[in-house]
């Protein structure tokens, strides 16, 4: 990581994270802004949309400091990692760039269409020693800590 460093031993984030969002549909307006707002160790640099109008928005009503952006690779140099929210078929070409810039990623689910490109991004991050992770907001939903209690 460039700004924000991670202590190897204690894996403590010293400085903000420095975050792009990229996509601002339905999910990253009901929940990843709003996360990402109330986490003091993350600095939201930039809203990626190709439909700059959406990103604009949503700085406006969600009264955000970041910028907005049409590609994604216009942010790279200026951000830790990003959360890719992009359509599914964007998946695996945005999260290698991503990666290939030094830039860890949370993605949406699904990580990729088929099996084959979900490994090749894994072994890739895995390469550069950079955090791919897949986002499943789910998992943590009541009802499914109820299921593992009783199963």
């Amino acid at each position: 990581m460039t700004a924000a460093t991670i202590s190897e031993e204690t894996w403590r984030v010293t400085e903000p994270i420095r975050l792009a969002i990229l996509g601002c549909g339905a999910i990253t307006r009901s929940e990843h802004i709003p996360a990402v707002c109330s986490h003091p160790g993350v600095q939201l640099v930039a809203l990626v949309d190709r439909d700059l109008s959406q990103a604009d928005a949503l700085i406006r009503n969600h009264g955000l400091t970041c910028k907005a952006v049409a590609d994604y690779r216009e942010v790279l140099a200026e951000v830790d990692a990003v959360l890719n929210a992009l359509p599914n078929h964007l998946h695996v070409s945005s999260n290698m760039d991503c990666l290939r810039a030094g830039v860890h990623v949370l993605c949406e689910k699904p990580l990729a269409i088929a099996a084959a490109e979900a490994r090749s991004c894994a072994e890739f991050a895995e390469k550069k020693k950079l955090v791919l992770a897949v986002a499943m907001n789910r998992r943590f939903a009541g009802s499914h800590s109820l299921l593992k209690l009783i199963i």
